[in-house]
């Protein structure tokens, strides 16, 4: 074993925005590889995003005396295939892992990607699609090839309507995006876990929260909503110390816009001045200067949007550049994931604080289960599964209403519940506050294998999270490290994360039937749809 305390940030052949955005998500310490750096850092575990040269595969090799241990992610990027299995190349919606679903990776068992994958070792499940090489490849112990391409699957935008399961047998359907980024963060996270694993090495990444507790959002879309409609569900939240973001439809509360300045504890922010679905360049520009200045003109500065309909475009993107927002959140670009930097802007800007954050919402609010003849006992059902499921994965809790939509006293439950959990409220403001501050955080930490410590070149001004196992983690504090930035893992106190699902295999079999309800829904809501 080596005296050398082990390197716990990984070193990137073909950092790609895509790439940079995934991990950036998933909050672990990261470099670009430059071979021809003599004091280049040494790492254990790499992720190879592109065709190597043969000197950089000569480098990739030699890291191994150096590190004295070495494993490696090749995605599909890289054009290397494992060599002892067969692969299979074909268009895939969903790869659906059943045998997972009472496990430890049950959120593993349904990941949405639908592109053309490769599938490794004649399995068409999770270990299809995350192939670990038991064997020793020279130098390599061990190889993880991911089957799925990354970096299509993040930038390329699309949109389509998709069932979502549901414990009361309900079939609530949203059009969201095409990919499900969520699936993507978590599984590159499995996959870069595995590597460390195997070479004896602990998991570490920010934290995703600024406390130890996991957060809930409720955002508030406030569509056509009467002052009597909302002053419910602001009473409401501060019965229960609630903290909602209001996205106005400012068009709607014009006469009255000043009344939302009484509830200053609460965010608001724009969500258009019509609520429209508007293509064209000039009038989505002209819509959200209209909406914004009359906010300011009533004493609110918006500091995100959220389009109507959830619809994200690229000329929406480009109108909204023009504005100070720290973020935005629509569904057809993500959804049931945590915050990210849409990759064309991570190339397009080069200070990360002028970046805009996409915040992802779960997207089935009370109205799509009312649509399917859901009442309040399966409102209340639904969003206490949902909350269960992303409270015991340590995953943000993001929700959305409208307050002329059934399901007020939902609204009451979710706030009992979230107190009930020790839950903490942000506005998306503060949620997007604490990304940048997260992201900004750049820091490399070493592993000491012999004396079991880590040991933090800088000192750590975030909450981290080790993992030493799949379902074990520990919470590290700022004041956990001592002054010489070390810190002995036997001091940690680990507890157990229930990894859950929303799905289960009734929701497998049948999620791609019915489509004609599918195109039904979405002709309704087309044709209902208000354009400009």
């Amino acid at each position: 074993m080596s005296d050398r305390p082990h390197n716990l940030g990984i070193g990137v052949f073909g950092l790609s925005t895509g790439l940079m955005s995934l991990l950036d998500s998933i909050g672990v310490h990261y470099e670009e590889c430059d071979t021809q750096k003599f004091d280049a850092p040494s790492n254990s575990v790499y992720i190879v995003h592109r065709a190597l040269s043969s000197k950089e595969q000569n480098w990739l090799h030699s890291q191994q005396e150096k590190a004295h241990t070495l494993a490696v992610l090749f995605t599909l990027e890289s054009g290397v295939h494992p060599k002892s299995t067969s692969v299979q190349k074909k268009y895939c919606a969903s790869v659906h892992s059943p045998h997972l679903m009472a496990g430890p990776l049950a959120h593993l068992s349904v990941i949405d990607c639908n592109s053309n994958v490769s599938f490794y070792g004649g399995k068409q499940d999770l270990d299809g699609i995350c192939y670990v090489e038991r064997q020793k490849i020279e130098s390599i112990e061990q190889s993880i090839y991911l089957g799925i391409p990354l970096e299509a699957s993040v930038s390329k935008f699309s949109y389509t309507r998709k069932f979502f399961p549901s414990p009361t047998g309900h079939k609530p359907n949203e059009i969201v995006s095409r990919t499900h980024k969520g699936h993507l963060q978590h599984l590159l996270r499995y996959a870069l876990e595995q590597l460390f694993y195997s070479i004896d090495l602990p998991f570490l990444s920010k934290w995703n929260f600024p406390t130890s507790q996991p957060i809930i959002t409720l955002r508030i879309d406030s569509d056509f909503g009467t002052e009597k409609s909302l002053h419910a569900i602001y009473e409401l939240a501060n019965t229960y110390s609630a903290i909602l973001t209001t996205f106005l439809h400012v068009k709607a509360h014009e006469d009255w816009l000043e009344w939302f300045t009484q509830w200053p504890k609460h965010e608001h922010s724009l969500h258009g001045y019509d609520h429209a679905h508007i293509r064209s360049s000039y009038p989505l520009y002209q819509d959200v200067e209209n909406g914004y200045q009359a906010m300011v003109q009533a004493g609110m500065t918006p500091k995100g949007y959220a389009a109507p309909y959830g619809i994200w475009s690229e000329q929406l993107s480009k109108a909204l550049d023009a504005y100070p927002f720290s973020y935005s959140s629509e569904f057809t670009h993500g959804y049931d994931s945590l915050p990210y930097w849409i990759p064309d802007s991570l190339a397009s800007k080069p200070a990360l604080s002028s970046k805009r954050l996409q915040i992802p919402v779960h997207p089935i609010c009370t109205g799509s289960l009312h649509r399917y003849r859901a009442v309040e006992k399966d409102f209340h059902a639904y969003f206490k599964h949902y909350m269960d499921v992303q409270y015991g994965m340590q995953q943000p809790i993001m929700l959305y209403h409208h307050p002329l939509q059934p399901g007020l006293s939902s609204i009451k439950f979710i706030m009992e519940y979230a107190q009930e959990l020790d839950l903490q409220w942000l506005s998306y403001h503060e949620w997007a506050t604490f990304w940048l501050q997260r992201a900004s955080e750049r820091n490399e930490v070493y592993y000491d294998k012999k004396k079991k410590r880590l040991i933090s070149k800088d000192t750590p001004n975030m909450l981290y999270e080790l993992k030493q196992d799949n379902r074990d983690f520990a919470i590290i504090h700022p004041n956990d490290w001592d002054p010489q930035n070390m810190l002995p893992t036997h001091t940690l106190s680990f507890q157990t994360k229930k990894s859950g699902t929303m799905a289960d295999k009734e929701y497998l079999q049948n999620c791609f039937s019915n489509k004609w309800q599918l195109w039904k829904e979405s002709f309704i809501q087309h044709r209902n749809r208000i354009r400009l």
